[in-house]
């Protein structure tokens, strides 16, 4: 039982950091940092592997904001958060 809680608790600090990097990610593309921002994503979705972390990674690629990519992509972002 002890292990099964101590698993537990790794996957959840694991999916802890990868909403952090992505969060973080988010706000270095806010900045213009788009280096940075890539860089974090890439992490989160190395530790995922989840396609959503890669969509995300791609609108930073393109020189655009969540929020920017958002306003213009009101239906595809329904869908990348069906992803999530």
């Amino acid at each position: 039982m002890k292990r099964n809680i101590y698993i537990l608790v790794i996957i959840l600090i694991a999916i802890s950091i990868v909403i952090y990097l992505d969060t973080l990610a988010c706000a270095y593309a806010e900045k213009g940092d788009f280096n940075k921002a890539i860089e974090l994503e890439k992490e989160a979705y190395n530790l995922s592997t989840n396609i959503y972390y890669k969509e995300i990674m791609d609108i930073f690629e393109n020189k655009l904001t969540y929020l920017d990519w958002k306003e213009k992509n009101p239906d595809l972002e329904k869908k990348l958060k069906n992803i999530h």
